[in-house]
């Protein structure tokens, strides 16, 4: 049931539809502009089948990011790999395609995982509607399925480059995953549409990413990677480090602050708390061939258009100054008026409240009967909040500025990050057991030299197991079904002097069943260091292990042998998310 009246009719058919073209992909011509428009038309859902392997889509899901690994001062580690299957797109079928997770940490699901359908991953040169590949969102954060829609739509509007998107009905293999947002991706084919090229520097800037001098190298870089020049990010930072009073000339030799100006006040506007200005996150800078200048892209707005604004909480609605470029351009004379003058100049030319409202009207009629069942609960909730944002966004903004910019003097705390205070490397030997073992201590045979802070341990006992793990969402992920298996885990117990009595260490490490079961191939793995019989959490305040994991026999049976040496270094979590 509509929580609100429609406040337009039912809107007619598209001109151009899939629907039209449903034929084999060799016969269909999948690069003409009518198929774009049918991908990105918003007025019906894009129908999207996928079928893979059920024993390569339980890898799929088990995949996630370490939060360790995505917070060193270099680019996060990409855990995702793609696994080949075939994909259906409103009756066009197109065989043999890459799929595999998307994400950081939202949208990082194991029962629906947002998902990267990469087309010439087997066939070089493929092409559906001008697009190499499909992003298919899973809509975690944007539970009335408006956020990135509307969002985008208001980039496009005041002039400045931004995804087209969809929404879409995903299946696999023959299972409904709900209602997706289907996202232009930021790649070659965005760029020539946008810019009139794509031979330009790229970068993408995932939380937390900014400029400053020993983070540069976060940046992750996506053209020109053998080229690799970051010298305009090392001087930008360099600006940023001293700002003077020709901060806005030195900036403007790098990208134009009047449009970076309408970029972050757009961010502010439409309350996306985990963009640029609110979070140093979910963006990318281009740097266009034919001005020599960066240009900022938005991304990851799944979470805008809401007054909770999440970890934005209590901050001000008319301006968020996280990022550190808008921070310090806010504290220069005349740029708070500016920023004002082109906030308020975007409230009365893009922000269409009658036309936003009818939008999520529309979209919540669209999208109601497709829902996933975990996506049911809160839609309507979700739907009359996103309304009532845009019904009070103008008057809320307008109020707070009546007396001129809010005062924002206080600036970003140092970005987390986490360092490296240890290692433990050497070889072991376990027994399967089909339960899980408390004191591994007394289990197996391990040989393992352990440092922490620079010192070595001695080691007094140490032993192993090799058990069923426990079943956890992780971090951004939703709780598998109660029928799904535990994934295997090994457990080490480590036993050192202490200055009253002796300390014990327990490191765990769970992958997933098909990495437990292969053999004599290092795997990349991230486990949690836990200090006595406190159970600590590897990303607040705990240490995190990362490094590989090699198996050299393996077998889920009780009793069965499972040998292997491990290696990596420990971290702890330094700074902080910056909030305010």
């Amino acid at each position: 049931m509509l929580h609100r009246k429609l406040s337009i009719p039912v809107v007619a058919a598209a001109v151009v539809a899939l629907s039209a073209i449903q034929a084999s992909a060799a016969e269909a011509d999948l690069a003409s502009d009518e198929v774009a428009a049918a991908l990105f038309d918003t007025t019906k859902l894009l129908e999207v089948k996928i079928q893979i392997s059920e024993e390569d889509w339980e890898e799929l899901t088990a995949q996630r990011r370490g939060f360790a690994s995505s917070f060193l001062k270099t680019p996060a580690f990409n855990p995702y790999t793609y696994f080949r299957g075939d994909v259906t797109v409103n009756g066009v079928t197109i065989k043999s395609v890459g799929i595999r997770k998307k994400g950081f940490f939202g949208s990082n699901d194991s029962v629906r995982p947002s998902l990267k359908i990469k087309l010439n991953e087997y066939a070089q040169g493929r092409v559906f509607g001008g697009l190499d590949r499909f992003t298919l969102n899973n809509n975690r954060q944007d539970r009335a399925h408006v956020s990135q829609v509307l969002s985008y739509g208001v980039f496009r509007e005041a002039g400045l480059p931004a995804p087209r998107v969809g929404l879409a009905k995903v299946s696999v293999n023959g299972r409904p995953l709900g209602v997706y947002s289907h996202v232009e991706s930021i790649r070659a084919p965005f760029l020539e549409r946008n810019f009139g090229n794509s031979d330009g520097q790229m970068f993408e800037g995932v939380f937390p990413t900014d400029f400053y001098a020993d983070r540069i190298s976060r940046f992750e870089i996506k053209t020109r990677k053998k080229e690799n020049d970051r010298s305009d990010l090392k001087e930008i930072a360099a600006i940023l480090e001293k700002p003077g009073d020709d901060l806005v000339e030195r900036l403007n030799e790098h990208f134009d602050v009047d449009e970076f100006i309408r970029f972050w006040a757009i961010e502010s506007l439409v309350a996306s708390w985990d963009g640029y200005a609110g979070n140093q996150n979910n963006f990318y800078i281009y740097k266009d061939a034919k001005d020599s200048k960066y240009h900022f892209i938005p991304w990851g707005v799944d979470a805008s258009f809401s007054r909770s604004q999440l970890l934005g909480r209590g901050g001000a609605a008319s301006v968020k100054a996280k990022g550190l470029i808008c921070f310090h351009l806010y504290q220069r004379p005349g740029i708070r008026e500016k920023y004002v003058a082109e906030l308020t100049r975007l409230l009365d030319t893009v922000w269409n409240k009658e036309k936003l409202q009818a939008e999520v009207d529309r979209i919540e009629a669209l999208v109601m009967d497709h829902l996933h069942e975990s996506q049911e609960r809160g839609f309507g909730d979700a739907s009359l909040a996103a309304w009532n944002f845009i019904d009070t966004r103008k008057r809320t903004i307008l109020d707070e500025i009546a007396d001129g910019p809010v005062i924002v003097d206080r600036p970003p705390s140092e970005l987390m990050y986490f360092k490296d205070v240890g290692k433990l490397a050497g070889s072991f030997q376990a027994t399967w057991s089909d339960e899980r073992q408390e004191n591994a201590v007394e289990l197996g045979s391990a040989k393992m030299d352990f440092e922490l802070d620079g010192k070595p341990l001695e080691v007094i006992r140490q032993g192993v197991a090799a058990q069923p793990g426990r079943i956890s969402r992780g971090f951004g992920q939703r709780q598998p079904a109660a029928d799904s298996p535990p994934p295997p885990s090994v457990v080490w117990t480590i036993e050192v002097p202490g200055e009253s009595e002796n300390r014990t260490y327990r490191l765990t490490i769970q992958v997933s069943k098909q990495k437990f079961l292969s053999h004599n191939t290092p795997i990349r793995v991230e486990g949690s260091l836990s200090d006595g019989q406190r159970r600590s959490f590897g990303f607040f305040g705990g240490r995190t292990f990362l490094g590989e994991l090699t198996l050299n026999a393996s077998a889920l049976k009780d009793g069965a042998n499972v040998t292997g040496e491990l290696k990596g270094r420990l971290y702890q979590m330094r700074g902080g998310f910056g909030r305010r």
